[in-house]
């Protein structure tokens, strides 16, 4: 591990320290089975490379460069190369919609795409566009004119998209040193250290595979691989992080029997805490919590069956050096209240937004309302709904995480929605959507169901439609 003393405060910092790394590696699962694998001083130099390429475009400085993120080691390479140019780059999933691109960098005036050459030749073009081709298959277009935006000199500021606390999207505005400070305080919570080999199947583009997946891991001076794992080396990740959703496949992988699993970016309910306990029962489990405004981890708990059994689901854990929380407006028997976080990794705000963000960040940016709601169950918060997705049936207000947690209680239900839905006369009543697991009918028994949540629900509670589906909807939040 790299000594207190020594801790990098830019890109360029980082990657002259990777370099000196004797045990750091990057590695690219890709489609031919290949391993693609590339050492700290290789990284570097990947990264000189693309800087040389972009030469010619001093105009980067200062401007906002949308970049679409694919799990490779020439995105990551590429990504850091606009950053040393002072640009300020914005994430998108590599798969986002041509448009809602365009949409995006026009929105937040961006003059520039980086992305795969393949889509940059079927962009429309501004008049002024000119491409930049660049190794790997990459390539740079300008889509606007240049416009310089104000950043602050040594900041080299990232944009991540998100819905958050607001439920809007909007790009969170973050610095690099908060980013790796939140990093390494992420990486030292769950225990990763330079001898893990971690397994990154999260998009770059999100900020818990960015942060806490990329830059942890190098926090660490851990072999990150992105995109998957090569069938031979399997049974040699020791760190892998994934999402409730993603953890499902995980049950059916024998060959995966990892050290530490982390679980995040939506609930983690009981049932599947209890599943992945059981089919991993020497893997030490996180469920880690937080927000991309929050830099973006602010919790690790470790779930144990005590823990749950305690509970009645995952709580909220412990915080991470240095943040601190406080259930604000608490109200009811089950002490329900919002969360407000104080870390020093928290956004500088949402790009070109200053009204949102004095709406959510408090006490001169040194906390944040997040918007999410916790009941205290034995001394310990546990999740029970976003403030957005608060259900309020005649004045009752239901948590629709509390339902949903009941819901997956049931056999043969593998996940489950519950959401609003306008009511003439209760103004909105809950409904659910189902998706069983796969051996059971889609015919799902709706009405035992229901018999069965009555028994531990109030009937205000019990969604009045079920629509029992093979996928949760687009628009599914928890």
């Amino acid at each position: 591990m790299w000594q207190a003393t020594v801790v990098p405060d830019t890109p360029t910092q980082l990657l002259d320290r990777l370099a000196a790394s004797s045990t750091f590696e990057l590695c690219e699962a890709r489609a031919d089975g290949v391993l693609k694998r590339c050492n700290g001083e290789a990284l570097r130099a990947r990264v000189h490379l693309y800087g040389r390429a972009l030469g010619s475009r001093t105009s980067l400085a200062g401007q906002r460069v949308v970049v679409l993120m694919r799990s490779g080691v020439d995105s990551v390479a590429l990504l850091f190369a606009i950053w040393e140019k002072g640009a300020v780059p914005i994430l998108l999933r590599s798969t986002h919609p041509r448009t809602a691109m365009l949409e995006l960098a026009n929105r937040y005036q961006a003059s520039y795409v980086a992305l795969d050459a393949s889509l940059a030749r079927g962009l429309p073009l501004h008049e002024r566009s000119d491409g930049l081709a660049l190794p790997g298959g990459l390539d740079i277009v300008r889509i606007n004119d240049d416009r310089p935006v104000p950043v602050a000199r040594g900041e080299h500021a990232l944009g991540i998209p998100t819905s958050g606390s607001t439920g809007v999207p909007r790009v969170v505005l973050n610095s690099f040193d908060r980013l790796w400070l939140n990093a390494r305080m992420h990486a030292a919570s769950v225990g990763v250290s330079a001898n893990d080999h971690v397994l990154l199947s999260l998009p770059l583009s999100f900020s818990y595979g960015f942060v806490a997946g990329l830059l942890g891991g190098m926090a660490s001076e851990a072999r990150v691989t992105l995109g998957g794992v090569h069938r031979g080396d399997a049974g040699h990740v020791t760190v892998m992080m994934a999402t409730p959703a993603s953890s499902h496949e995980l049950l059916t992988m024998p060959a995966l029997r990892p050290r530490v699993l982390t679980v995040g970016g939506d609930v983690l309910h009981k049932p599947l805490a209890l599943a992945l306990i059981e089919r991993m029962p020497s893997t030490r489990l996180f469920a880690t919590y937080g927000l991309t405004e929050a830099g973006p981890r602010v919790a690790s708990s470790a779930v144990t069956v005590d823990v749950l059994e305690a509970c009645g689901g995952v709580p909220l854990g412990e915080p991470l050096d240095g943040v601190s929380w406080r259930l604000h407006d608490v109200t009811g028997v089950d002490e329900v209240g919002e969360l407000e976080v104080s870390s020093p990794t928290l956004m500088h705000g949402y790009m070109d937004d200053a009204q949102t963000t004095s709406e959510v960040l408090l006490d001169g940016g040194r906390a944040l309302r997040t918007g999410d709601l916790f009941a205290m169950r034995a001394g310990r918060p546990v999740f029970c709904g976003r403030r957005k997705r608060l259900i309020v049936r005649g004045g009752e207000k239901i948590f629709p995480a509390m339902v949903e947690s009941r819901i997956l209680s049931l056999r043969g239900v593998r996940d489950a929605w519950v959401t609003a839905e306008a009511h003439a006369t209760y103004g909105e009543v809950p409904v659910a959507y189902v998706v069983p697991h796969a051996h059971v009918d889609m015919h799902f028994d709706v009405d035992g169901a229901a018999r069965q949540l009555r028994a531990v629900l109030p009937a205000s509670h019990i969604p009045v439609t079920w629509s029992v589906v093979d996928a949760l909807p687009p628009q599914a939040r928890k």
